[in-house]
């Protein structure tokens, strides 16, 4: 989500390259509680982050001065958040021993167990609580980028952004050199899908901006012949449904997106957290005791 993102830039801002260390699924487990995604689907979201330099696999949950130092890195960044491993020791504290932790502002308004507990209490009502805030963050994130002349076109509610949204944009920038990206507004995603969005129109603007595959977002939706002509637009990469382009065949070149992240979708995710609501109740519980 863009609390991670948002903590990637300010860890950009401090040094000239960003090495981010992510830990395995199975430390995870142990000492926090089972993710999300999967190992390769969590690497292949930090890859894509623009402001990240290089992933480095299967960090030590608790990080080690040596690990660090092993890729040249003379710091470590994190939010002002204390983190623990499962017997209560300060992930950080090794590093903070060595002059060697740097501390980042949290970002404010999400985190992972604020966006599960919308799930698991199926809460629909979308708070603008933050909008003043994020509007402040999307000005950081927007990229200054020049419209080139083959420009390529992906519009979706983008919710939960996961590998399968980064595979589909990573497939359009290979299609042109200018990806534009159309965000559903949170209207047009209750229309079309009911219960979702899950995250607000900036909250899922955040997230995109984050992706280095993305040039330019603007709030789309509806796509017409005078929409791709006003924009320029020389292809447009779909997911499923080809039907829904059949009228503007002729104006632009339709390409499907295809990859191995395919069975990724909003629902995927949400089950995957229902399955093991259990664990996760368990571990909100917990947070929301010392908070």
């Amino acid at each position: 989500h863009y609390g991670h993102s948002n903590a990637l830039r300010q860890a950009a801002e401090l040094a000239s390259e960003v090495y981010v260390g992510i830990h395995s699924n199975e430390s995870i487990k142990v000492n926090k509680g089972l993710p999300v995604m999967l190992d390769d689907e969590r690497y292949e979201m930090v890859k894509s982050c623009k402001y990240v330099t290089k992933v480095v696999t299967d960090a030590p949950f608790v990080t080690d001065p040596e690990f660090v130092k092993n890729y040249d890195c003379s710091h470590v960044v994190h939010g002002n958040d204390l983190i623990t491993d499962a017997s209560g020791l300060d992930c950080y504290s090794h590093v903070k021993a060595l002059n060697m932790f740097l501390e980042i502002n949290r970002t404010y308004g999400i985190s992972t167990t604020n966006i599960v507990g919308k799930m698991l209490l199926k809460q629909r009502e979308l708070s603008n609580e933050f909008d003043a805030y994020q509007d402040e963050l999307i000005k950081l994130f927007k990229n200054n980028n020049v419209r080139g002349e083959d420009i390529v076109f992906v519009e979706g509610a983008f919710d939960l952004f996961h590998p399968g949204h980064v595979y589909t944009l990573k497939q359009a920038k290979k299609e042109g050199d200018y990806v534009l990206v159309g965000l559903y507004s949170d209207d047009k995603c209750k229309e079309m899908f009911g219960d979702y969005p899950i995250l607000n129109y900036r909250e899922r603007l955040l997230a995109l901006l984050s992706c280095k595959y993305v040039d330019e977002v603007i709030l789309c939706d509806k796509i017409n012949t005078s929409f791709v002509l006003h924009n320029n637009i020389k292809t447009i990469v779909f997911g499923e449904d080809r039907n829904i382009y059949d009228h503007l065949s002729n104006e632009v070149r339709l390409e499907e997106a295809v990859h191995e992240y395919s069975y990724l979708t909003d629902k995927v995710i949400i089950d995957r957290i229902l399955n093991n609501y259990n664990e996760y109740y368990e571990r909100n519980r917990k947070r929301n005791s010392t908070s």
